[in-house]
C-alpha cells in the first residue's frame, strides 16, 4: 500500500516523541500537522485528516474527553480513524480507551513499521492497486 500524502494530525504533548512520531510518519510519506495540546487541536480540525494519532496523557485535556470533542466536531468527517499512543498498558486501562471512541491504540514507543501498518489498516482508501 502507498502511504504517501495521507495528511495526519499528530497530537502529543512531549517535543521528543513529537519529533520521532513526525519524522516517522514523514518517512512513510504523510504529511504531518503537529497539536501539542487538545484546545489546539480542536482548532486544527479545520483542515482535513485521513487519520490522527493521539497522546491520552496532555497537559490541557484527558484524550478520552478529546476524542468526544472531536468525534462531535462539525468538521470532522466520517469515519476518522483516530489512534491513541499511551505509555499505559494495563488492560482495563486500554478497554477504556476503547469505550470513549478510540478506533485502536498503540502503546508507546512507536516504532516506524507500527506506524505503517495502522495507516494500512485504516487508510485504504490511499492504496495504490
Amino acid at each position: 500500500m502507498n502511504t504517501q500524502n495521507i495528511t495526519v494530525l499528530l497530537i502529543e504533548d512531549n517535543a521528543v516523541i513529537r519529533t520521532v512520531h513526525k519524522t516517522f510518519l514523514e518517512k512513510l510519506g504523510c504529511t504531518v500537522s503537529i497539536a501539542s495540546q487538545g484546545k489546539e487541536a480542536l482548532e486544527m480540525l479545520e483542515n482535513h485528516y485521513d487519520i490522527i494519532f493521539m497522546d491520552i496523557g496532555l497537559p490541557d485535556i484527558h484524550g478520552a474527553k478529546l476524542v468526544h470533542q472531536i468525534r462531535n466536531h462539525p468538521k470532522t468527517k466520517r469515519p476518522l480513524p483516530i489512534i491513541a499512543i499511551t505509555g499505559y498498558s494495563k488492560e482495563k486501562d486500554l478497554q477504556s480507551f476503547l469505550e470513549s471512541g478510540f478506533d485502536e491504540i498503540a502503546t508507546k514507543p512507536v516504532l516506524l513499521e507500527k506506524f505503517e501498518a495502522l495507516l494500512q489498516k485504516y487508510c485504504k482508501s490511499h492504496a495504490l492497486n
